[in-house]
């Protein structure tokens, strides 16, 4: 899931990763997420299990939403 947010000219991309926790801190992902926010240009939002065994898709978008404010 990727979205675009105004920042002053200047777009911020949101990225929802949906991934099992015991993953998210596996030492390659670390490294891949690393590599994204040194750019500066993205905002990485991490579904983790309970959102994706328990959740509908649709109701990531709404999280991602919430996750901003």
């Amino acid at each position: 899931m990727v979205a675009m947010e105004g920042n002053g000219g200047a777009d911020k991309i949101t990225i929802g990763v949906c991934v099992m926790e015991k993953k998210v801190f596996s030492s390659p992902m670390e490294k891949i997420l690393e590599r994204l926010r040194a750019f500066g240009e993205f905002e990485i939002i991490i579904f983790g299990d309970k959102v994706i065994l328990d959740d509908p898709i649709e109701m990531y978008v709404m999280r991602t939403q919430l996750a901003k404010l």
